[in-house]
């Protein structure tokens, strides 16, 4: 079976097991990267016939060692190309596809995980004040799904999920029923978050909270362009992400309560450890903190 066909097949083996669409995206991408290598190398694509040699050249080449622009590819986001090729290979054998599972070998590189990359303070602050001038629709909305990025920390995913009919503003909460493993949650607003929803939803009384045409909510392709949009409207040269958003909340949080758990909580994090990586940006005090937590 060609490695093309073999792809497609785990491909619907993911979309079987709920996979996201960014997930099978990826995997798609570096198996489709290895499949090129393979073909401009007079390799074999028959996935009986790769072997680890093969994989061990294709992981060794500049096709992985190095990004589309020349510059040499992070280690963290090779040992994501690693983990997709390790778990592509071990559905090929455990299918029956292949007689062995030609990925077994491989290891992924001992790195640390990279510094959350975040938007200070004063460019939070010049962002929001740009768009709250904006008094046309999509301005108004893009100011208050930000506001709601840097004061409650949510995903953009589960932001631009959110329906009208989720918010209990009184109450000062929102109902995530999109989120990380499909596990609802419960996301907590400040007043002026709240204040900032109330005056943008305005009469509305039911659907997507963040409408790109009537009825219809934003996604997150939208946003991520909106919110590179809004940066250069406001003069900040720093690139920056919806999730970036998200960050400058976390560290915000960890350096005013220098309390990691609580930080952890507002994240929605599994795991405390995904909540350490948030020490490498704070404050000197905020270290100090958590050296003594736990």
């Amino acid at each position: 079976m060609d490695i093309d066909q073999a792809l497609e097949r785990y491909v619907v083996q993911l979309q079987a097991d709920g996979r996201v669409a960014s997930t099978i995206d990826q995997v798609r991408r570096y198996v489709e990267l290895l499949a090129r290598w393979l073909k401009e190398h007079g390799q074999p694509t028959d996935v009986r016939a790769i072997t680890h040699e093969h994989l061990a050249g294709f992981l060794a080449s500049d096709k992985v060692r190095q990004r589309h622009d020349g510059r040499s590819r992070r280690a963290t986001s090779a040992n994501v190309l690693r983990s997709k090729l390790r778990s592509f290979f071990s559905y090929v054998a455990d299918a029956g596809y292949a007689e062995r599972n030609a990925a077994k070998l491989v290891q992924r590189a001992k790195c640390g995980p990279p510094p959350p990359h975040t938007l200070p303070p004063e460019d939070c602050r010049r962002l929001l004040a740009s768009l709250a001038k904006r008094k046309d629709p999509r301005g108004r909305r893009d100011h208050a799904l930000f506001s709601l990025l840097l004061a409650a920390g949510l995903r953009i995913g589960s932001a631009v999920a959110l329906r009208i009919e989720d918010l209990d503003l009184p109450q000062g909460t929102a109902l995530l029923r999109k989120s990380k493993a499909d596990r609802p949650a419960q996301a907590f607003l400040s007043p002026e978050v709240v204040c900032t929803l109330r005056a943008y939803i305005g009469k509305r009384r039911g659907g997507p909270l963040f409408e790109s045409a009537p009825g219809k909510a934003i996604d997150v392709r939208q946003a991520r362009r909106r919110l590179t949009q809004a940066l250069e409207a406001a003069g900040i040269q720093r690139r920056a992400t919806p999730h970036s958003l998200r960050h400058a909340f976390a560290v915000n949080l960890l350096t005013r309560t220098q309390n990691l758990r609580l930080v952890q909580k507002a994240m929605h994090h599994a795991s405390i450890a995904s909540t350490c990586a948030y020490a490498a940006v704070a404050d000197d005090a905020v270290r100090r903190a958590l050296a003594s937590a736990g």
